[in-house]
């Protein structure tokens, strides 16, 4: 248990405990209480996290996770960590999971409660009950018998089924202006029939088939009428009421090698593995009359139709015929290094490309086509990018498109590189170089905000400005680009760079950090810290400045190291926090 003392504002009372069954159970209960002056108003308020983990046997366990506050500015008024304070919403849950049957069969309820803290709207779903059965042979084939008669599969062993059941039970609230609880309930049925092609055929490609039929029951729809001015009201029906809706598909794919020998330096072999696969779907246009899943207010319009089961928490009914034709092709591209005990395969970058063409839409059936770049040359440095290209030609006054194919035109470009930089990691001490005192503070000083393993965490407490690490220095830069032009008219660009993770061990007892994320389109600075850690021996101090962006403020502390007595510190904090104003 800790007591914070603020001596202009109030106190602030926070407690946890951590229990434990060994092979049964573990858990942990904390919480917050404070009376304090809130923009001149002494208030009460309180937190409440709960977890509990527990394990009745190896395919059967149950874990909760509950949080809970009086006032939805809790977090936002008290917290110092970013994260916290950026977050808002409250999700609870608790559930329950058992499997049997070798695995493939799986039973699942769970009960949950999300609250959002800005506009006061609960969601509950109580309970949320799920079972799966996993792919499974239709016509199983008994490998027993088989090698007592040296029996072959047949085609129809290769058939496969899988089952998904879902029960919601939901109900939500809005607690801001008191509206009466909406409930819903729903069950859905999916049932999946796969079959791949045991050989290849012509001796190439890899044939696979795929049907889905998906029927689900609710206990309320829509219904949709004209009021006096001519615009769309909607009102709830309750009622059973069925929706059933399935899809077919089938693909191709193959795979093609090139390898090229060489001897360039330790480079010993490059190879290119080209994947190209060819699908086929179709789902019927359920939003025609004769399904019945649509309502058009007006029938002389049925461009006003709309989805009877919308808002229901499931998805909304498919519009629309697909009748599609897609294509694809994956590229990898690697790299042998070294020989025998030395050899050495690397990955050097991939490139993908999809499209596709409907051949029910009435017009622009060709889709977007995107391709897609991924390079890890490094450990330490990743590059990825990404494209969509339209094959149409668009209007140069309105910026819409018209159904006139031409050369692939760019309207969406995104590129993402990250590196990470660090200095070599101290060598260890020879044996006996320092007792073992010396070496608790010497980690304590290379790790100065870790927490052990069994703490509570403490949703108030400032994010750590370091790293738990034990290397001179280290940074982490990153840049993103991203253009969009769907709307040539309407061209939007997007370009940061970060960089996070920038530590410096100036001394042996001195340690500096920063961050920075930098709009580069805009020609400022949208975020950044500047963090001091210095060591006092058995003590240490902090000190964290944020002249922009969120948590616009300081912080400063200096508290004993040992972690039974962390929580004795003397804190400081300034800013635009409304509690604790600026000194």
């Amino acid at each position: 248990a800790t007591l914070s003392f603020f001596e202009r504002t109030g106190v602030l009372v926070k407690g946890h405990v951590n229990y434990a069954l060994r092979y049964h159970f573990t858990g942990s209960v904390g919480g917050s209480y404070t009376r304090k002056n809130f923009d001149g108003n002494t208030q009460r308020r309180w937190n409440l996290d709960i977890r509990h983990n527990q394990q009745f046997n190896p395919n059967t366990t149950l874990n909760v996770n509950a949080s809970f506050v009086n006032n939805r500015n809790f977090y936002k008024d008290l917290s110092n960590n970013r994260n916290e304070r950026l977050n808002r919403q409250l999700v609870s849950n608790a559930t329950f999971s058992t499997r049997w049957g070798e695995g493939k069969n799986s039973f699942n309820i769970n009960l949950s409660q999300t609250k959002d803290l800005e506009t006061g709207r609960e969601l509950s779903t109580l309970p949320r009950a799920s079972f799966t059965r996993s792919q499974t042979a239709l016509f199983a084939f008994d490998e027993k018998k088989a090698q007592r008669s040296r029996a072959q599969p047949k085609w129809y062993n290769a058939i496969r089924y899988s089952y998904n059941n879902l029960l919601v039970n939901s109900a939500s609230k809005d607690s801001s202006n008191d509206t009466t609880t909406v409930v819903q309930r729903r069950m859905e049925h999916d049932v999946t029939l796969s079959y791949t092609n045991p050989g290849r055929l012509f001796g190439v490609f890899t044939l696979g088939h795929n049907f889905t039929y998906d029927e689900d029951w609710f206990d309320r729809t829509r219904t949709y009428t004209l009021d006096d001015s001519n615009a769309i009201a909607s009102a709830e029906v309750e009622g059973f009421a069925a929706r059933r809706l399935f899809q077919y598909s089938a693909s191709a794919s193959t795979k093609f090698y090139g390898t090229f020998n060489t001897r360039l330096g330790p480079v010993r072999g490059l190879r290119h593995v080209a994947t190209p696969t060819l699908s086929f779907a179709y789902q019927p246009d359920f939003s025609d009359p004769f399904w019945r899943y649509f309502e058009a207010p007006d029938s002389t319009r049925p461009e006003l139709r709309r989805d009877r089961f919308e808002g229901s928490g499931a998805r909304n009914t498919p519009r629309g015929e697909t009748n599609s034709l897609n294509f694809g092709l994956s590229n990898l591209f690697q790299m042998k290094l070294g020989g025998g005990d030395k050899e050495k395969k690397i990955d050097l970058f991939n490139i993908d490309t999809r499209g596709g063409y409907n051949f029910a839409a009435d017009s622009l059936r060709w889709s977007n086509l995107s391709t897609s770049f991924r390079a890890n040359p490094q450990k330490n440095l990743s590059v990825s990018m990404n494209m969509s290209h339209s094959l149409y030609d668009y209007n140069r006054t309105t910026g819409n498109i018209r159904n006139q194919l031409r050369g692939p035109r760019l309207i969406q470009f995104g590129l993402d590189a990250r590196w990470s930089l660090s200095g070599k990691r101290a060598a260890a001490p020879a044996a006996g170089a320092q007792t073992q005192s010396e070496g608790a503070a010497a980690e304590t000083l290379a790790q100065p905000n870790q927490l052990s393993p069994s703490e509570f965490h403490d949703p108030l407490a400032p994010d750590n400005a370091f790293t738990a690490t034990s290397v001179p220095w280290s940074a982490t830069i990153s840049f993103s680009y991203t253009v969009s032009k769907f709307n040539p008219l309407l061209t939007s660009k997007n370009a940061y760079l970060d960089l996070s993770n920038v530590e410096v061990q100036l001394t042996k007892n001195w340690r500096i950090g920063y961050r920075l994320r930098y709009d580069i389109e805009r020609g400022e600075v949208a975020d950044q810290r500047i963090s001091f850690y210095r060591d006092l021996h058995c003590w240490d101090a902090q000190f964290s400045w944020n002249p922009s962006g969120i948590g616009k403020g300081f912080y400063f502390k200096i508290g004993i190291k040992a972690p039974q007595l962390r929580d004795i510190k003397i804190e400081q904090r300034g800013g635009t926090t409304s509690v604790f104003r600026p000194f």
